[in-house]
């Protein structure tokens, strides 16, 4: 190193640990580590679609409700590498820099709860007894994409750290459905379509018309805060009844979906069909009446919060988590083992919900399911492996 850069570091030395003296802080001892990780996440949630069975005859697993029927399905899957620059105030393990390749794939609906009843029927190759009219409000949206993640930790101070994360993504696939009516069944035994359609599907060649683009662009920020309360209480007792860590996590805060070239279809349905397919279902098809429109699809991906409270124990780690996600609630109690493999169990009494997990160092395993016929409206599955490839000696 030349003189001039040693010089340069010095001044950068010295102003930071006058800056440390201002703020209370204590010079640093630092120690860089890096690794590489790689982490699976997938979640179907629903509070009445058999969401784990969508093509199924929904036999089992689907609750007629009066309101709003919702539902998600996701995945996301990252393998890339992590640098950690960590001091005494750090989070402990914490990576403070990740950067990795990303996939993700997510399917949301929303539809009345009459709506999801005719999609029963229709299944099930069943009539409901006339008369019957039914309102046919849905709206859903699929999309896949891959591409970078990244994701900046800072460092701890006075027990408050901020985390970022950056998803940047290739779209493979994009679509947007809505119906807006009524479905009627008859006396005679037809039904009756009285609405429109509206859908946008990156897929779709339209005759004449030129195809849409061959990929689409996808971008979404995600913000998290971590704070330790217990280091602000100046109580021994308070301090015992303070939660160790408290997490707040907002997923795709901020996010935009757009595929240009979009052959959308604006369709009317307004007939009476009694005819039905192979199958015995109804064959619907016959009452559309559609015209395409080129056009530039945009959308969003649905936001996902999280607020989590710990309590480190002598006996294990508990937590209470509260998760909101298209107007769907999860609200969990945990508890995590203090040993070194760590067993973990949760529970939703709410949603009639289980959660299991183990750890072990890097490696960390989870399984979430419904209980009885909920399996098939809640599902969940977590894997991570981080493995430390280099770790620098104190400096």
């Amino acid at each position: 190193m030349s003189r001039r850069k040693r010089q340069g570091v010095a001044r950068w030395v010295a102003l930071w640990v006058g800056m440390a003296g201002l703020t209370g802080l204590a010079p640093p001892v630092w120690a860089d580590a890096l690794g590489v990780y790689t982490e699976v996440r997938a979640e179907a949630w629903s509070n009445g679609l058999p969401v784990m069975d969508l093509n199924g005859d929904w036999a089992t697993g689907y609750r007629r409700l009066a309101g709003t029927q919702q539902a998600y399905a996701s995945a996301r899957a990252e393998a890339g590498a992590w640098w950690r620059q960590a001091t005494g105030e750090a989070l402990q393990g914490a990576p403070l820099l990740r950067a990795g390749a990303l996939y993700r794939a997510d399917a949301t609906a929303r539809m009345s709860g009459d709506a999801a009843e005719v999609l029963r029927l229709y299944q099930q190759k069943q009539d409901p007894s006339p008369p019957a009219r039914y309102d046919a409000s849905t709206r859903m949206r699929y999309w896949t994409g891959r591409g970078l993640t990244l994701q900046a930790v800072t460092p701890s101070w006075r027990g408050l750290s901020l985390s970022l994360g950056w998803d940047a993504l290739r779209l493979q696939r994009l679509r947007s459905l809505a119906t807006t009516g009524q479905v009627s069944y008859l006396a005679d035994g037809s039904y009756a379509y009285a609405g429109r359609l509206h859908d946008d599907d990156s897929r779709y060649q339209a005759l004449f018309m030129t195809g849409p683009e061959a990929q689409g662009q996808g971008a979404a920020l995600s913000v998290a805060l971590q704070a330790e309360p217990t280091r602000w209480a100046s109580d021994a007792d308070v301090a015992e009844v303070l939660p160790t860590r408290l997490r707040l996590s907002v997923d795709d805060a901020w996010s935009r979906l757009s595929w240009g070239g979009v052959n959308g279809n604006d369709a009317v349905l307004n007939s009476q069909v009694q005819t039905r397919d192979a199958d015995g279902r109804v064959d619907y098809q016959a009452a559309i009446q559609g015209l395409y429109t080129r056009r530039k699809l945009v959308e969003r991906i649905p936001v996902r919060s999280a607020l989590q409270l710990d309590w480190q124990r002598p006996s294990g780690l508990w937590s209470l988590q509260v998760v909101s996600r298209l107007g769907l609630w999860q609200r969990w109690a945990s508890w995590q083992g203090p040993w070194a493999v760590q067993p973990s169990v949760g529970v939703d009494p709410v949603a009639r919900a289980w959660r299991a997990g183990l750890a072990w160092q890097g490696l960390q395993l989870g399984y979430t399911s419904g209980l009885g016929d909920g399996a098939q409206r809640i599902r969940g599955l977590t894997l991570s492996l981080s493995c430390p490839l280099w770790a620098g000696a104190p400096r």
